[in-house]
């Protein structure tokens, strides 16, 4: 995974295992009608999102820093994307070109944050949509891992460092990517000129996402795969999910904010 500060990617596997895309495109879908829309995906990787978009519109974009990864894409499939490389700092689109920008475990990892959130949203048409899933800092494990001082990655089962006071932890670990409470990311994304029109959380489908899940983590992953899917349809439980997903639309510019 990316170090805070350095462009946005998704790692080769990413968060595109099977069940993980489908109920990630349920939950869109329930929010907005994905046929016939321009759609951007953000820090696309290997486009394996960009592709099931594909599924539902003949303009789907996607943006991705990695010449390798871009260049895997073209390789691997149709025209019926276009993935185009650069930064989300500098979205090489016209203004209010888009109805959807799709920013799936991304936010965390890019350069700037602010000159993001800027970006996707003069290339939104008036009262357009953007998608945001992220880590969801109520979630006990930090997902990416840290770094201890002495180099040594700290792997993601250790848990409750997400609870450590932000500066309490980074006197401990190098983060390798930021974490976000839920309001936090609401506020940040009203701050930059969006309505967000539902908030809501997603839980783990244990599939082997990171790459490391321990031995018996893959060998109970039926079992705790429906108590994951169980606890995040409870009331109160269903917050501590892997993940928090926004959808906003594009509103007037918070007061105070300059582009």
């Amino acid at each position: 995974m990316l170090a805070m500060g350095e462009s946005e990617t998704t790692d080769k596997v990413g968060t595109a295992a099977p069940l993980n895309v489908e109920r990630r495109i349920a939950w869109l879908s329930r929010h907005i009608d994905l046929r016939e829309k321009r759609i951007l995906d953000v820090g696309c990787g290997y486009g394996r999102w960009t592709m099931k978009f594909a599924e539902f519109s003949d303009e789907v974009y996607g943006l991705e820093p990695s010449e390798e990864e871009v260049s895997s894409f073209r390789q691997r499939n149709s025209t019926r994307a276009t993935v185009t490389q650069g930064v989300s700092e500098a979205i090489p689109y016209p203004d209010a070109f888009f109805d959807l920008v799709f920013l799936n475990e991304v936010i965390e990892h890019v350069a700037d944050v602010d000159r993001t959130l800027n970006e996707i949203r003069r290339v939104l048409r008036p009262g357009a949509m953007l998608a945001v899933l992220c880590p969801n800092r109520l979630y006990p494990f930090e997902t990416h891992g840290v770094k201890l001082a002495s180099g040594r990655m700290l792997r993601p089962v250790v848990p409750f460092i997400p609870y450590l006071p932000t500066a309490l932890g980074s006197r401990l670990f190098t983060y390798m990517a930021r974490n976000y409470f839920p309001w936090e990311m609401r506020g940040l994304l009203r701050r930059h000129g969006f309505e967000v029109v539902s908030s809501g959380f997603v839980w783990q489908t244990f599939e082997n996402i990171s790459g490391v899940s321990p031995v018996l983590v893959r060998k109970l992953a039926p079992v705790l795969r429906a108590i994951s899917l169980t606890l995040e349809k409870v009331p109160l439980f269903r917050a501590f999910g892997v993940s928090q997903a926004h959808i906003c639309r594009k509103g007037p510019r918070a007061e105070g904010h300059s582009q």
